[in-house]
């Protein structure tokens, strides 16, 4: 679908007036990259680990950074260009995905039950985002303003329009509040040791590992030799003729 869009851009480029609703070749052929980076990659997560949420998660976000792209080639087209001008509000969708991706990462669950409030202010940021845009009177990712065909009017579209608004910023700063679960995670894992102190706690229990891995061979030989001299004991007294007493 990507490729779609822009193989009939560069074919027949929009008018000035709707340069704003798609982007350049350049960035186009940076977009095609990207969601298939994320596309790619989700798949064989979710291939190769369907329990772990983050291959899903990346999957997601290649589908919904596809449909937002595709967008730019409904926009050359005057009964599909309200429909391009609204899927732009997929894109923030997709970064707000990128938020949970974060905060699963790498094992697929929170760090601890103190991230989640960090994660239901991102699934409330989406959810709230995705409401506004849908019921606002007017599309608020395009600009100059346009009617919204589905928003509603009035001061209930108000209540949309700034609930979508405010759903953007929650979602900004749920993302920046979910970037230090990565140092958490990575602290609590390595017990906020430095690296050079990881190498040497690393040495020290592979040389310990490999020192009772000897012992073990040595003594082996030995606990050997007394079990078979444990079994070859009770049978011995057999093929001994029984002590006849003295007259």
């Amino acid at each position: 679908m990507t490729a779609t869009g822009l193989g009939y851009t560069v074919i027949h480029p929009l008018p000035a007036k709707l340069a704003n609703v798609t982007a350049s070749g350049l960035d186009w052929a940076v977009g095609i990259v990207f969601i298939g980076a994320f596309a790619t990659v989700g798949a064989l997560l979710a291939w190769k680990r369907p329990g772990n949420p983050i291959g899903w998660l990346l999957s997601a976000i290649g589908l919904t950074f596809t449909v937002a792209a595709f967008g730019g080639f409904l926009a050359h087209f005057p009964r599909t260009l309200t429909l391009a001008n609204w899927l732009g509000c997929l894109f923030l969708l997709g970064i707000g995905l990128c938020v949970f991706v974060v905060l699963l990462f790498p094992t697929g669950h929170l760090p601890s039950r103190r991230w989640r409030p960090v994660a239901w202010a991102a699934g409330a940021g989406l959810a709230g985002w995705i409401l506004g845009c849908a019921l606002a009177p007017t599309i608020i990712t395009y600009s100059p303003t346009i009617r919204n065909p589905v928003g509603v009017t009035g001061p209930a579209g108000d209540i949309f329009k700034l609930m979508a608004i405010g759903a953007g910023v929650l979602i900004a700063a749920a993302g920046l509040a979910a970037v230090p679960s990565l140092a958490f995670r990575y602290r609590r894992r390595y017990g906020g040791a430095r690296p050079a102190e990881m190498a040497a706690l690393r040495g020290r229990r592979d040389r310990g590992g490999l020192a009772r891995l000897g012992a073990d061979r040595v003594h082996q030989p030995a606990e050997r030799d007394q079990q078979r001299g444990r079994r070859a004991r009770p049978g011995g007294h057999r093929h001994r003729r029984a002590a006849v007493p003295a007259v």
